[in-house]
């Protein structure tokens, strides 16, 4: 190919690449998962996101970077995205099942489906369900990522009406309970950088009412930033 021909092709190329719509471009953005760091990576309609910081315990079960936990579609014109979850376990590897929710980019979303149960023994689910943290993904919105395949520094500065939750290290998470004591038993689990609870009540012993999204229960109060 003449020189004159490769730099035509490459200005052409140039062309249509300038001409894409921001859309159309690879986009990496930051999520939290249940008390993990997630990475999330758009190219035009298809969307995957893959564990980029796995919380402690995943961790030591063998989930590492880059182990993908949702690969799918999003249907701009209804703002939902479905496609397939992997439930990742260590004696199981990675087992498939569909998830769909309502999705805007740049805010926290839901995507929900029939996670598969597995007996004692054997990789074959005995069954489905439809509530709990596999069910029910929550993906909680932290901001873009960073260059050079590093995570952006979230801003831990909460909206108004909103508070941080503090004193919890990154993959660590803080219970959320059915009432105010280390008794009551556990409901969720909150990122140690959430910063989008609302304060539903008065103390009661040290401990506070707390809502995230459609979740609510109670959180030690020394763990929340109620500055």
């Amino acid at each position: 190919m003449t020189g004159w021909l490769q730099t035509v092709l490459r200005r052409v190329l140039m062309g249509a690449l300038l001409a894409l719509p921001t859309a159309a471009l690879a986009q990496e953005v930051l999520y939290d998962l249940d008390g993990s760091r997630m990475r999330m990576l758009r190219n035009g309609d298809s969307l995957s996101i893959a564990y980029d910081a796995p919380r402690k315990d995943l961790a030591a079960e063998g989930i590492t970077r880059g182990d993908v936990v949702f690969q799918g579609q999003v249907d701009r014109k209804a703002a939902y995205l479905d496609g397939v979850a992997t439930y990742h376990t260590r004696r199981c590897g990675g087992i498939a099942y569909e998830v769909s929710g309502a999705f805007e980019p740049g805010k926290s979303f839901v995507l929900n489906g029939a996670a598969p149960v597995l007996g004692a023994s054997g990789c074959t689910p005995r069954g489905t369900v439809l509530i709990g943290p596999v069910a029910n993904l929550v993906f909680t919105y932290l901001g873009p990522a960073g260059g050079a395949g590093q995570p952006a520094l979230p801003d831990r500065r909460a909206a108004p009406g909103f508070v941080c939750v503090t004193g919890v290290g990154e993959g660590d998470v803080l219970n959320l309970r059915t009432g105010p004591g280390m008794d009551y038993g556990v409901i969720g689990r909150l990122s140690g950088l959430a910063c989008d609870l609302s304060v539903e009540g008065k103390a009661r012993a040290g401990w506070r009412p707390v809502r995230q999204g459609d979740r609510a229960g109670w959180v030690a109060e020394r763990f929340l930033d109620l500055r």
